[in-house]
């Protein structure tokens, strides 16, 4: 008889000081991690729910896994697997893929991703049980920036080369405004709102997910930058931290696109790595996953012009199971 036992977390205030203390060793927010739930929940209602858990031996808390449940896969997003934080000891490992697995079909979830870094030439003793068990593997790379000996100066130089003079273009043209959590100006932070949707054309998310992203701002994990040329709003992103510890990620950007040549993003996003990796308690900025297998090329041109500001790339396996829907089973 397995000695473990699970337990959902309902919410910031169910948690108890032995779950926050495992929380933060593993470097991972409480807030954070609830303010994410919310956003995708207010993005997607109708298909969206937090089924996270920990397991516990006795009082001792084991093991967190972050997992969600979205569009009948169980994972994190449409790339990203569900994220484990345990010891690597097999009994552990096998429970919690169990324990997966039994909620996935108690979901009638059609797909399980699990995800786990390659630290290392050999498979880690997650991997190489979820190989053991018929797992699908893909390897997708963290386009990654890291804050090791950072300086915007030499930063800068390792930069594509054709990046540089847009670069420079925008340091010259761009008049730079932060919403941060030192300056969390609700009123200004709505102009973000009505330039998305008036370059997307229409309003393509809710209030509520615009409200979550201010919170984010307000807690110290979450900074909008706006370009203005000639007191013109033409260019902003938004930056947040990512599940992964101490890592910010490039969330969303949006620009004039009547001014694309004069290339608005580069030096907006520059300056957002640059602010990010000078922040102490941030260790790297992702410019989110490579996947070489993508064949849209819409979404290769948006890889390939993340790619120029990555000096390093960090592989990551996503290992699926896809799972009989209930009819067949």
């Amino acid at each position: 008889m397995t000695p473990y036992t699970l337990s959902t977390p309902i919410g910031l205030d169910a948690l108890t000081t032995n779950q926050i203390d495992f929380l933060k060793h593993h470097d991972l927010s409480p807030k954070n991690l609830y303010l994410h739930a919310q956003y995708y929940a207010q993005y997607d209602p109708q298909n969206f729910k937090d089924i996270s858990f920990f397991v516990h031996d006795k009082n001792q808390v084991k093991a967190f896994i972050l997992a969600y449940h979205m569009n009948d896969t169980l994972s994190l997003s449409c790339n990203f697997g569900v994220m484990i934080y345990c010891e690597d000891t097999l009994p552990l490992i096998k429970y919690i893929i169990n324990s997966l697995e039994a909620r996935a079909r108690a979901l009638n979830c059609t797909t399980l991703k699990i995800q786990d870094l390659c630290g290392s030439a050999h498979l880690s003793p997650l991997s190489t049980r979820l190989c053991r068990q018929g797992y699908q593997s893909n390897v997708l790379f963290n386009m990654q920036v890291n804050a090791t000996d950072f300086t915007p100066k030499a930063y800068f130089s390792k930069i594509r080369k054709s990046y540089k003079s847009l670069i420079n273009w925008g340091r010259s043209n761009l008049s730079v405004k932060i919403i941060s959590s030192e300056n969390p100006d609700k009123k200004h932070f709505n102009e973000f709102r009505e330039f998305h949707a008036k370059i997307s054309g229409q309003y393509t998310r809710s209030q509520a997910t615009w409200d979550t992203h201010f919170q984010l701002i307000q807690h110290n994990h979450c900074e909008v930058l706006f370009g203005y040329l000639d007191n013109r709003l033409v260019a902003a992103n938004l930056c947040f931290d990512q599940y992964i510890p101490q890592m910010r990620l490039y969330g969303v950007g949006v620009y004039e696109r009547s001014l694309f040549k004069y290339g608005l993003s580069h030096y907006l996003l520059y300056t957002s790595i640059c602010r990010a990796l000078e922040n102490p308690k941030i260790q790297s900025f992702s410019l989110g996953l490579l996947n070489t297998n993508i064949t849209d090329p819409k979404l290769k041109n948006i890889q390939t012009f993340k790619k120029g500001f990555c000096e390093t790339l960090v592989p990551y396996l996503i290992w699926t199971r896809t799972l009989p829907i209930p009819s067949e089973i």
